[in-house]
């Protein structure tokens, strides 16, 4: 019996058309999978999906703390010493509030969040530190609402040389930053629950050490107030 060409063009146009069923069916296969594993993007988009970033509503307490991490350098000649500062705000929003049965919690890019650091003119001595970097931080939300942003700032301030707790072979100076923290007429600040200073967690060069520190509130209607520590360096 004598197969002529064309008799096989079918079986092959067949392979052909079975091969390419093959691939879409993975690729809607492999797609689903994608889409399964990430049910936090999915929940993201969901909270994000009616999220108006410029508004917040009236009379929001913000929690503010002014942690004190590092202790960079201390300049004796200038009698200033530079700091990292890590400042922490925390709130409540109920536009942020989604049942927990996917994740309790979520880091999300600051800028698609109302920002209290957004929101906050924030003073420390003479410096004033805006948000024009907010987009490069992220907030941690809870699955109740609640909302905490951390923000990282180095500052240098002054220090004065205290004589009278001089030591032999130490040199002791006290120093102190004043903030200033003012914000619109939807926020108001806790300044009723400001925590002390915990000296135990902030990092020194090696020939220095924070033997006190305290914070005191000066205006509390302004939200004012000051945090002062002493610095020692052995000589």
């Amino acid at each position: 019996m004598i197969f002529l060409p064309f008799q096989r063009i079918p079986l092959r146009i067949n392979m052909v058309a079975l091969t390419c069923l093959f691939y879409l069916v993975f690729l809607c296969i492999a797609g689903n999978e994608v889409q399964c594993v990430d049910p936090r993007g999915e929940l993201i988009d969901r909270i994000l999906w009616s999220y108006d970033s410029r508004f917040q509503s009236d009379n929001t307490s913000v929690l503010f703390n002014p942690g004190l991490t590092r202790v960079i350098s201390l300049d004796e000649s200038k009698e200033s010493v530079t700091l990292e500062l890590r400042q922490s705000f925390s709130w409540f929003d109920n536009r942020l509030v989604w049942k927990p049965d996917i994740a309790e919690k979520l880091q999300i890019e600051a800028r698609h969040i109302w920002s209290a650091f957004e929101n906050t003119h924030l003073q420390i001595g003479t410096e004033e530190f805006a948000s024009d970097t907010k987009s490069e931080w992220y907030l941690t939300l809870l699955f109740n609402g609640s909302a905490n942003e951390l923000a990282h700032v180095i500052v240098e301030v002054p220090c004065k040389k205290d004589a009278s707790r001089r030591r032999h072979g130490v040199a002791s100076y006290q120093c102190s930053l004043v903030y200033k923290l003012r914000s619109n007429n939807q926020v108001f600040f806790d300044t009723e629950n400001i925590p002390q200073v915990d000296i135990q967690h902030i990092q020194t060069p090696s020939n220095l050490e924070i033997s006190e520190a305290y914070t005191e509130i000066n205006d509390r209607s302004n939200s004012r107030f000051k945090m002062v520590f002493d610095i020692s360096r052995k000589t």
